[in-house]
């Protein structure tokens, strides 16, 4: 029975996209739109304690959407039937179900996967420049959007059969990448860091070397089949308003469809070989985790890839990877780790503001909070929880919305940092001297790293990025000052920074 869902799910892949191919047209995306518009303003229109019934009427108008959709899905029914006969005919031992049987497990499996691929499309084609913006006070995802990243990334079954299914469908292409990428002279970069540190910035700024390759906001929620989504989608860049807004963090970062963003953890997410500990965040990667994680890589370069040319090196930004140090580096040889480090009050001021940020926006709309561990965010907000091997260095009894909690948890993190730091190759950057002389850092990245970044352009963005964050109270135990100090200036002092002032 496992073989036979796997095929019909397979050939359903295959062919809802090429629905998509061949049927993309201004009648589609019309019924689509209007009927979309219909089901949100039903759920707007209906309070709390009539929400369950909206609900159903909400099902109800997506298995009858339109005509229109009903007689393609009539179409592919008897193509998405003709494995089950082959293997009934040559295989019978392995597929013991009858003709007619198969035709009504077609439809109970065809029609929720078809309707939802077909109608459970991003904001894009909805109303009000096709945009839907990440969870924030007063806006968020629409229902519709809600229930496709439920469906996609709740289930840690659900994400490895995606990412199978999307590595079977380009095979090929995957290894034709592979023989460019091992003849590319550098390997991938993985920015990592405490959050609040810069990483964010740093990621922008070695995105602009063309030979890399990067996860991106209209990559949600597919994230580990981005070739099959982008096919679906198929909606050219900007068709629709790709004008940037402001992230859900409220700090001055302008965001859009087509941006960076850190996405990673949702495949080492998906194939976790151990239970997440409440009270601390670790998921060490396992054997089979480590060996799909080129596939992955080689995803996200496919889909980046333009007509001609090939971008063949993968980057990173997953604060995450801060657990998986040695295992990075043992998988890539010719990649390199750039943990980015920033003042300790700086980002403890930032810390708490985002913690208690989140935290309020976490308690009026649940999905937020949801949709962080989703991505395995868990640096603040109302589910954060500090990495486990850093939780021994921290001290006990300090409340989260304190600054001496951040303050300590930025010391324990770069005291359990710098003893990972010996006997490894990797690199250190201070985000303090990159706003100070970037110049002189870009000249440093570029040559550790094998990258082409201008000096001039890099220099621009760093100074239109930095800024100072908004104030919060420095009630906090001067002791810890003296000690977060004292581990900044051993971190400014390592041999592993990429340069020094």
């Amino acid at each position: 029975m496992i073989f036979t869902v796997l095929l019909y799910l397979a050939v359903a892949v295959v062919l809802v996209g090429l629905l998509f191919l061949a049927f993309n047209n201004p009648v589609k995306q019309g019924l689509i739109r209007f009927a979309l518009d219909r089901v949100d303003g039903l759920i707007v229109a209906n309070t709390t304690a009539r929400s369950q019934r909206a609900m159903v009427a909400v099902a109800g108008a997506l298995l009858g959407l339109s005509a229109y959709g009903l007689a393609v899905l009539g179409l592919l029914w008897a193509v998405v039937a003709l494995p089950s006969w082959v293997t009934a005919y040559f295989e019978p031992w392995v597929y013991p179900v009858s003709t007619q049987q198969s035709w009504l497990i077609l439809t109970v499996m065809g029609l929720p996967v078809g309707w939802g691929l077909v109608y459970f499309q991003p904001g894009r084609v909805a109303a009000g420049g096709g945009r839907s913006k990440l969870p924030t006070a007063g806006g968020g995802y629409r229902f519709r959007h809600r229930l496709l990243h439920w469906l996609m990334l709740e289930s840690q079954t659900v994400r490895q059969v995606t990412f199978w299914l999307q590595c079977l469908m380009v095979r090929q292409d995957l290894a034709k990448l592979q023989r460019l990428r091992d003849l590319e002279p550098h390997g991938s970069v993985y920015v990592c860091g405490l959050a609040r540190s810069g990483t964010t910035m740093l990621m922008r700024l070695l995105e602009q070397d063309p030979g890399f390759a990067t996860s991106r906001y209209d990559d949600m929620p597919f994230v580990l089949a981005p070739c099959l989504w982008k096919r679906v989608c198929e909606i050219e860049e900007g068709a629709f308003g790709y004008e940037p807004w402001e992230r859900a963090h409220g700090d001055g970062v302008m965001i859009s469809y087509d941006a960076s963003e850190a996405f990673e953890e949702v495949y080492w997410e998906a194939f976790r070989s151990k239970s997440r500990k409440r009270a601390c965040y670790n998921n060490p990667p396992g054997k089979r985790a480590l060996r799909l994680f080129k596939d992955f890589q080689g995803l996200v370069c496919l889909v980046r890839s333009e007509a001609g040319i090939a971008k063949t090196r993968y980057l990173s930004k997953n604060n995450n990877n801060i657990l998986r140090l040695r295992q990075l580096a043992e998988l890539d040889p010719k990649g390199r780790v750039v943990i980015i480090y920033r003042q300790p009050l700086a980002v403890a001021r930032s810390l708490l503001r985002q913690h208690l940020r989140f935290c309020g926006e976490g308690r009026r709309d649940a999905f937020v909070t949801k949709y962080m561990g989703w991505l395995g965010h868990y640096e603040f907000g109302l589910e954060h929880v500090p990495f486990c091997r850093v939780r021994r260095f921290m001290e006990g009894g300090l409340q989260p919305d304190t600054l001496d909690y951040w303050l300590d948890y930025w010391v324990a993190f770069h005291q359990w940092l710098l003893s990972e730091l010996e006997g490894g190759d990797y690199g250190l950057l201070s985000y303090d001297g990159l706003v100070e002389s970037p110049i002189l850092a870009t000249e440093a990245i570029n040559s550790q790293l094998g990258t082409q970044l201008v000096p001039m352009e890099v220099e621009g963005r760093v100074r239109s990025h930095a800024r100072v964050d908004g104030q919060v109270s420095d009630r906090v135990d001067p002791l810890k000052i003296e000690q977060a100090n004292q581990v900044y200036a051993q971190l400014v002092k390592h041999q592993s920074n990429l340069f020094f002032l």
